[in-house]
């Protein structure tokens, strides 16, 4: 097992050969005993991998056996059902995580196969030591190159070519940029999360100014937003994405634009979604001197006569009257936008006009537009899920 590693086998293949060894099943836990990877052998027909993996196990018996095992360098037996058995053995990582084995198996292992497991195990926490390291460089060399490129205005020719080698992107290939805010999370947690998300993709990500910012192919970045909210669970998470661009000498303006198009749409409401740059660029220009806070307040004066409708219709109605202004006026491609009833949108603004006083007045228009257009941004994910 360990020549493995010495030929530069990635730390996964070498826990599946671990697992294949003995015929059984290894769960890598995280710091927080929560499961990170499961690898099993073909030949292993037992249960407790599984009932460990889905939380059917006393999670104290979990932490007790590593505890046990952190101190005696050893594995522990945690549990023992019929003929299957469960031992604990904790990994040593330079960072601390505390990451941990859970060895599941059929029948007794002899003593050699016990020794070869807690050998095996040690050389893996060597090897994730290096790997360790090596990534630790690896995202030193990545944020030189970030921040050159934004603080830097022009960066120079040579952190160019460096980075579209880092993103294997062509001169002529655009890039992206993607501001990324996350609340709910401790700042280790979102650092994990971020970076987890964006292994092994051609993107380069880093904390600046208290933002996640990641460069990189527009269907990279996309699919890296993707991913996050795929993930979110009890913690939010928003931010501007830039428009794509190919002359990486841009970079610094862009990442201007979109840091203050962020800080004006944090002040005024929680960001909970991602938001293209050019749908809330007009209105960072003109707030970005203003009061925010009060700026959201004046939208909710505008709209309150449609939020005081139940939630199910005063969503409805927002989406509507938005549509009509966008498509000038016109009810019928109003109707084909929604996917409604020409009828249903002569239904709903009547209702409009009867709780707004109407639009007929270019400056009550224009209050209105504004206010729905800024809503629309601001508004939690959900809303964007309604029907119709």
């Amino acid at each position: 097992m360990t020549s493995l590693l010495a030929k530069g086998t990635e730390w996964p293949l070498f826990i599946q050969g671990m697992a294949d060894q003995i015929n059984g099943a290894i769960i890598l836990y995280d710091e927080a005993f929560s499961v990170r990877e499961r690898f099993a052998s073909t030949a292993y027909r037992g249960q407790l991998a599984e009932d460990l993996k889905d939380g059917k196990i006393d999670s104290s018996l979990l932490i007790s056996a590593v505890s046990k095992s952190r101190h005696s360098g050893q594995s522990v037996v945690m549990l023992d059902v019929g003929n299957e058995h469960c031992r604990a053995m904790a990994l040593h990582g330079g960072a601390g995580r505390g990451e941990s084995l859970v060895i599941c198996h059929l029948g007794e292992l002899d003593p050699i196969d016990i020794r070869n497991l807690e050998r095996s195990t040690v050389a893996l926490s060597i090897a994730k030591l290096w790997s360790e390291k090596r990534e630790t460089e690896q995202l030193i060399a990545s944020s030189t190159l970030l921040r050159h490129l934004i603080l830097v205005n022009p960066p120079d020719a040579s952190t160019i070519s460096a980075i579209r080698d880092r993103l294997k992107i062509t001169t002529d290939q655009p890039v992206m940029l993607a501001l990324i805010a996350l609340s709910g999370l401790d700042r280790a947690e979102q650092t994990t999360m971020i970076r987890e998300a964006a292994a092994k993709t051609n993107l380069l990500v880093d904390l600046v100014n208290d933002t996640y910012l990641a460069v990189g192919p527009e269907k990279s970045i996309r699919a890296l937003l993707q991913t996050l909210l795929r993930r979110r669970k009890g913690w939010e998470i928003g931010g501007v994405v830039s428009d794509p661009f190919s002359d990486l000498t841009q970079s610094a303006v862009r990442y201007a634009q979109i840091e203050q198009a962020l800080l004006v749409l944090r002040k005024m409401n929680r960001l909970n979604r991602f938001v293209e740059h050019s749908q809330v660029n007009l209105f960072a220009k003109l707030f970005e001197v203003g009061d925010a806070s009060r700026i959201a307040r004046y939208v909710e004066q505008i709209l309150s006569p449609i939020e005081e409708r139940d939630p199910r219709q005063k969503t409805q109605l927002k989406k509507t009257l938005l549509c009509y202004i966008d498509s000038e006026h016109n009810i019928v491609r109003t109707a084909e936008l929604l996917g409604v009833h020409v009828n249903t949108v002569r239904q709903r603004l009547d209702t409009l006009r009867e709780i707004t006083g109407g639009w007929d007045d270019p400056i009550a228009a224009l209050e209105l537009h504004v206010a729905l257009r800024l809503d629309a941004i601001t508004a939690p994910p959900e809303r964007a899920s309604t029907a119709p």
